[in-house]
């Protein structure tokens, strides 16, 4: 029997006793180590324990006991809401202390034994209910939520942005906030305004620089300086540079700024020969004439005196009659430039002109035969143009080209004038030296003659 119950009195006090129920929400008293087991002593056979006195704490089933039944946790300390939170806010909006700042372990509510945290004010419907755990944004350190002294403030740990004090007669500075963007926004619109300005500054420059100058063309333009002292004529071959002088016509006293150059040129192209003209001013005193003259194509033997004698004339490219050429041996000659017997030479000589053509210096030919035979000549490549001596053009089907060789090409008028030349140059250089005449005025049936 004393066995059986030292061995229940063994097991009991060797199980763990449980932990104490703690409510939901409230953090629990931490508590004291529950004390040993008594140690274990043999009894004599037949000897019973004693069971606990009154108040003498025992081992028995759950833990620690007094008088057999379990210990319950002690009272959860409350600390009481300081005065300042008691004036400042009404008693449903205090607000619960940390268990840092209150005189114990516990936390104030208003409702019974369990605490609750109180919502705040201004939150209406966003205050959390009870058993629910809403979401509190906390606000930024250096606000001061409305509504709260600055002791509440201190009491939560909430820092209070105080004004900084300034020394006695300083004046105060006030700062402001810009926006990083508005910093560059005001750095573009002043290099605006600067590249502005400076495009004005320009503007005014030029307009003055303008202005000095157009001031001093007036003056120099209404004196008497650049006054033309010299005139030179150069690209003259056919004509003398006194007669260009004395054509140009330029008036006593006429500066380089005042000369009229559209009237020299008009009068100068009234010479046959002037193709082109060009005044140029070479400052301070000179006056420059470059002529580009026109060449000798032909020359005509022109009938006259009942196509008793001929007269030679100059004739040019485009037609244009240039001048009649006196005999080297004549007096008329010697104001002729040597140039004009020399062209007159080496040119194309055109023969056989019906009587009744009345040429003109400086006047376009208008004699069908004659231009007939220009025609011709002008057509003509290098190979076989340099070979024709003579024209004789006395009729335009009958125009006739004599060759240095002394061959006779019946050409007729100025048509297919390349495919003629093909087929006269084939038969001479398939026959050398053996044809005397050639007909090509039907090119597709070509005739030639051999020399007897």
């Amino acid at each position: 029997m004393a066995s059986n119950y030292s061995q229940k009195s063994n097991s009991s006090a060797s199980r763990k006793a449980p932990a104490p129920r703690v409510r939901k929400g409230k953090p629990a008293k931490p508590l004291q180590p529950a004390p040993s087991a008594p140690r274990r002593t043999s009894l004599p056979s037949g000897s019973f324990p004693q069971a606990p006195r009154a108040g003498q704490a025992g081992v028995g089933r759950g833990g620690p006991t007094a008088q057999g039944r379990p210990k319950p946790p002690p009272p959860i300390k409350r600390a009481p809401v300081p005065p300042q939170l008691r004036s400042s806010a009404p008693p449903q909006a205090r607000v619960p202390l940390r268990p840092s700042q209150a005189s114990g372990a516990g936390l104030v509510g208003t409702r019974g034994s369990r605490p609750e945290p109180a919502p705040l004010p201004g939150l209406g419907a966003f205050a959390p209910s009870r058993g629910k755990a809403a979401p509190r944004r906390p606000a930024p350190p250096s606000v001061r939520p409305s509504g709260r002294s600055a002791a509440s403030l201190a009491a939560m740990h909430i820092p209070v942005r105080q004004p900084s004090a300034s020394p006695a007669g300083a004046a105060s500075v006030r700062l402001s906030a810009v926006r990083l963007g508005d910093m560059n926004q005001n750095m573009r619109n002043a290099r605006v305004q600067d590249s502005y300005r400076r495009y004005i500054l320009r503007i005014m420059i030029a307009l003055m620089l303008v202005a000095s100058l157009l001031a001093t063309g007036i003056v120099a333009y209404n004196s008497d300086l650049f006054m033309i002292r010299d005139i030179q004529v150069k690209g003259v071959d056919h004509l003398t540079a006194e007669d260009m002088t004395a054509l140009a016509s330029v008036p006593a006293g006429t500066t380089l700024l005042r000369v009229d150059e559209a009237g020299i040129k008009n009068r100068l192209a009234r010479e046959a020969w002037v193709k082109d003209v060009s005044v140029n001013r070479l400052f301070p005193d000179v006056l420059e004439l470059a002529i580009t003259e026109r060449s000798i194509a032909a020359v005509v033997e022109v009938p006259v005196e009942n196509a008793q004698k001929t007269e030679v004339w100059a004739i040019a490219s485009g037609g244009m009659w240039l001048m009649p050429i006196p005999p080297q041996d004549s007096p008329e000659a010697a104001s002729v430039s040597p140039h004009v017997y020399e062209d007159a030479a080496s040119v194309l000589r055109i023969v056989g002109v019906p009587y009744g053509l009345t040429p003109a210096t400086g006047v376009v030919c208008d004699d069908d035969n004659v231009n007939n035979a220009l025609d011709i000549v002008d057509g003509l490549t290098t190979e076989l143009a340099g070979q024709v001596k003579t024209v004789s053009a006395t009729g335009t089907q009958t125009t006739t080209l004599i060759l240095n060789n002394g061959i006779e090409i019946a050409f007729g008028a100025a048509e297919n004038i390349r495919e003629k030349e093909r087929v006269c140059l084939e038969l001479m250089n398939k026959h050398p030296g053996k044809i005397s005449y050639i007909n090509v005025r039907v090119v597709d049936r070509p005739a030639w003659r051999s020399i007897d």
